[in-house]
Parts: structure tokens; C-alpha cells; sequence
């Protein structure tokens, strides 16, 4: 939709381009010359350069940033000053690292990041821009670092992490962001190394020598 938006109104193209600077940010709008700018307003700083599309005086289309080398390194879609829709970020070397969709200018939808060698970082839900739902990480090597799950932006049940060599490493319970419950840690070869007991965010007496 913000694609279509776009190519209707001809920002970048038919619109005026003129340096950031020159806007002047009054209640939410940026004005050139006093008046609400439409067209595409462009910097550039230690060999990174940026160009944002606005109409009437809002961002409305692509906000994007280019590495020293020329590699693009973001780009944002707005409609009517907010964030709508893909979001993605790339390294250097053209490499995507972050995805995130955005609905009315809040995180909606699956984020996801990716470490230099391309495999899979996190992967996290959010909705209305609140962390909701599973989470996932990974360690470097491809093999699952921990999982958990939000709702309404705060932890909620259990949550699992691992060692990179694939054993577990700890595994905790929440309840509305709070801890709540069996709280265990082990080491890299697997030996228990700490079990607690949590009831309203608190630790419990005499936990350390309760057994699963």
C-alpha cells in the first residue's frame, strides 16, 4: 500500500530535494521555508548518506541510509509520519541483519535478526508494539540458545535456555513478568548447579536443597 502511495504522489521524483537541514520541525511536521515540505530531503555524514520522503510536511514513503561503500543500509517505509510496514537493515557486505514489520508506527509481527554469517539470531513476536508471543535465539553455530514466550510485553510461563555445545543451561517460569516458580542452572556438562523456588518475584527459605 505505502509502495502504491508512493508512486501516486511521485515523492523524490516530481517533489523538491533539498538538504535535512533546511527543515524545520514545528508540532509534529517539518516545514521548508515555512511552509509543510513535500519531496525528499537528503544528508550525508562520515560517508553515510540518507534520503527521506515527505508529504505535507510528514514522512510519507522510504527513509533510507547507504554504508560509505554505497551498500544500502536501511530502509523504512512511513505513511503519514509513521512507520508502516517492512523494515530492514543490511551489513556492509549486502548481508540482511534485521527485519521488522510495523503497523500504525508500532512493531507488529514477527523481528528478526541474523548474525554475520547469516544464520538465524532471534526471532521475536510483537504486537502493537509489544513484545507478544514466542521468542526463539540462536547461538552463532546454528543450534537453539533459548525460548520463551511474552504477553503484553512482559515474560510469561517458561523459558529454556542452552549451551552452545546443545545441553541445558537453565530453565526459569514467570508469571506476568515476575518470577514465579522452579528456577534450575546447570553447567556445560550438565551437572545441577542451583534449584530455587520463587513465589511473587521472591526466593523462598531453604531452596538449595529442594530436588526436582
Amino acid at each position: 500500500m505505502v509502495l502504491v502511495a508512493v508512486a501516486a504522489l511521485g515523492l523524490g521524483r516530481s517533489g523538491e530535494e533539498v538538504p535535512f537541514a533546511s527543515l524545520k520541525s514545528q508540532r509534529g511536521f517539518f516545514l521548508y521555508q515555512k511552509q509543510p515540505f513535500t519531496g525528499t530531503a537528503t544528508s550525508e555524514s562520515a560517508g553515510r548518506r540518507t534520503e527521506a520522503e515527505f508529504w505535507d510536511g510528514r514522512m510519507h514513503g522510504r527513509l533510507r541510509t547507504w554504508h560509505p561503500n554505497g551498500q544500502l543500509e536501511t530502509e523504512v517505509y512511513f505513511e503519514n509520519g509513521k512507520k508502516e510496514g517492512r523494515a530492514r537493515l543490511w551489513d556492509s557486505r549486502g548481508q540482511l541483519r534485521q527485519e521488522t514489520r510495523f503497523r500504525d508506527g508500532l512493531a507488529e509481527g514477527d523481528a528478526t535478526e541474523w548474525y554475520d554469517n547469516g544464520n538465524l539470531e532471534r526471532r521475536t513476536g510483537w504486537e502493537k508494539g509489544k513484545r507478544s508471543g514466542r521468542v526463539e535465539t540462536w547461538h552463532e553455530n546454528g543450534k537453539k540458545k533459548g525460548v520463551g514466550s511474552f504477553q503484553d510485553g512482559q515474560r510469561e510461563g517458561t523459558f529454556v535456555v542452552w549451551w552452545p555445545n546443545g545441553k541445558k543451561r537453565a530453565e526459569t517460569n514467570y508469571r506476568k513478568g515476575i518470577p514465579e516458580g522452579c528456577w534450575t542452572e546447570w553447567d556445560e556438562e550438565g551437572n545441577k548447579l542451583r534449584q530455587a523456588w520463587f513465589q511473587n518475584g521472591k526466593e523462598t527459605e531453604g531452596v538449595q536443597d529442594r530436588q526436582s
